[in-house]
């Protein structure tokens, strides 16, 4: 039997794997419509949305200035099959503004950024949710809407 709505230790859950993990497996289209995947650090942003710093040079990172559907799946960091799981199904676009108060958040978060983090080549970009899944473990997975992991979406 699947649950038809989350309960609140589930969106508890939810927003903690959102908030406490830092890498995320980026999902995107290459030129020939077949999913590619790479692994990113992601933060969350003002607006509570998550934001990649990621480089031009990168596979993924062509593939979504093409096309900006993309999905975020986040994991805890030894993943098994019974885990829990949240896949943010989203829009990418490049960060305008508040690029400073971003970078400081970035390399507090990710110390190791300083090397890259102001090559000309690198850009923010945010990832804004449309829809979320979150799987809680067997038998447990709900469609989440933004508000509910706390994310503000106009």
């Amino acid at each position: 039997m699947r649950p038809q709505s989350p309960e609140a230790a589930d969106l508890t859950q939810a927003q903690a794997l959102f908030r406490d993990q830092k890498m995320a497996f980026l999902a995107t289209m290459d030129p020939e419509g077949f999913p590619f995947g790479s692994i990113v650090p992601y933060l969350i942003g003002p607006e509570g949305w998550p934001v990649v710093l990621i480089s031009s040079l990168a596979e993924h990172t062509q593939n979504l200035i093409k096309e900006p559907k993309v999905s975020l799946t986040i994991t805890l960091p030894n993943f098994e099959r019974k885990s829990q799981r949240l896949t943010l199904v989203s829009r990418a676009s490049r960060r305008i503004g508040e690029l400073d108060s971003l970078r400081n958040h970035y390399q507090n978060r990710f110390p190791q950024s300083e090397i890259y983090i102001n090559l000309p080549d690198f850009t923010f970009f945010d990832l804004i949710p449309l829809r979320i899944r979150y799987i809680g473990g067997f038998g447990r997975a709900f469609w989440l809407t933004p508000s509910e992991l706390g994310i503000t979406v106009s």
